[in-house]
């Protein structure tokens, strides 16, 4: 539950010229969410200890969208620079065998988005999509400056991530490829070699067909999940299963 303090978020968009697809936004937040009631009450993992989170996040974006007639059909970049300042940062900590939900003190992030999208026609019948994205992502303790864990990086935070895909639609079969992947992390508050979790990369092919009649439709999708066969973690002891295969079916009447 997030719920707006006083004064509401503002925002300021501004087109700079009025025939180019060129945007400029800022924005001011001034929030607070409240535990939900799992976070409090839940078996385990909840902590009814647990304080509300308030923030004050600061953003300042662009984007920009354009289309180049019989090269591609539509590319659309995005970029914000965002910086907040949090107290009492609402996080689950994994232990050995259960997560445990707690506060932080004092976070602070400085963090940037990029997006980009673009379609391209490749003849009739034949699209290539391309999507990606990318995330810095500095959230450091700063709750005491006398601790030993002042100025780390919260737990299970990375700094970079991102995510990419590639799909190619042909008039019988779409095919596509995702990529993700995510810079190193720290199990613990502590940001010593022994809590380090190693980055990782996730490779995966997906085929798919839709089969239509009358106003009903099959979707028949083949997976093909982390190509590169690696164990990575995302929880500290919680090894990735290997390379893997699904079959998805939906169906819409």
């Amino acid at each position: 539950m997030t719920v707006n303090a006083c004064p509401p978020p503002s925002v300021w968009p501004w087109k700079p010229f009025e025939d180019a697809g060129w945007r400029l936004r800022a924005s001011y937040k001034d929030i607070f969410r409240v535990p939900t009631f799992n976070d409090l009450y839940y078996l385990l993992i909840g902590n009814s200890r647990l304080k509300p989170e308030s923030t004050k996040q600061f953003n300042l974006g662009t984007t920009w969208g354009y289309s180049f007639p019989s090269v591609i059909d539509y590319l659309n970049i995005s970029i914000d620079a965002y910086y907040n300042r949090v107290n009492d940062k609402i996080v689950a900590i994994p232990t050995m065998f259960i997560w445990k939900m707690s506060n932080v003190g004092k976070v602070e992030t400085i963090g940037v988005d990029v997006n980009i999208g673009s379609e391209l026609t490749l003849a009739d019948g034949y699209k290539l999509y391309i999507t990606g994205a990318y995330n810095f992502m500095q959230a450091e303790d700063i709750t005491n400056r006398d601790s030993k864990i002042w100025k780390n990086q919260i737990a299970y935070t990375p700094k970079h991530s991102g995510s990419g895909s590639i799909t190619v639609e042909l008039p019988w079969l779409n095919l596509t490829y995702n990529l993700l992947y995510a810079s190193e992390r720290y199990r613990m508050p502590q940001n010593s070699n022994d809590n380090r979790i190693e980055p990782y990369t996730d490779h995966s092919l997906s085929l798919s067909r839709v089969f239509r009649w009358k106003k009903q439709s099959l979707r028949i999708q083949l997976d093909a999940v982390n190509l590169g066969n690696k164990n990575y973690e995302v929880v500290r002891f919680y090894p990735m299963p290997g390379r893997n295969y699904k079959i998805k079916f939906n169906y819409n009447l």
